[in-house]
């Protein structure tokens, strides 16, 4: 569970390291049903810390398997990182919904039909001159 602005929401995120945070996939069973809201609150969280999104992985198990270089994601086709400080805070449901795209795309096959399955277990890296206390959006109810 997450916890932001006092309520729950049904995802769950784990810091991996001081620059990146991990947000666990939508399964079955009912687990993070609220994957999309737990996206849109880290992405929150790095434009209210002035944060840069270096990268963002697809960390699931199958793509652990792949070099680090084919677990990215493609989010902007002519942008390597994203500069949450760029983004007007009305855009980042748009970004959001770009990442998701682009989890759904990856890995897939170019003739591949249906719009793929973007609530893949990713791991965000950032840069922040202000430190992300992640500890404050753990918990809540379960």
């Amino acid at each position: 569970m997450m916890k932001f602005n006092g309520e729950s929401i049904d995802a769950t995120i784990k810091q991996e390291s001081p620059n990146s945070i991990t947000l666990a996939a939508r399964g079955g069973g009912g687990l993070n049903t609220q994957y999309a809201d737990g996206l849109f609150v880290i992405l929150a969280v790095l434009w209210a810390h002035d944060a840069v999104i270096d990268c963002i992985e697809v960390t699931s198990r199958p793509a652990m398997k792949l070099p680090k270089r084919d677990r990215r994601v493609t989010v902007f086709a002519d942008a390597t990182s994203i500069p949450m400080t760029q983004i007007p805070e009305e855009n980042i449901d748009k970004v959001r919904r770009a990442i998701s795209k682009g989890v759904a795309n990856h890995g897939r096959a170019p003739n591949a039909k249906g719009s793929g399955n973007g609530t893949k277990k990713i791991t965000l890296y950032y840069t922040s001159n202000l430190p992300v206390d992640w500890s404050e959006y753990q918990g809540g109810e379960s």
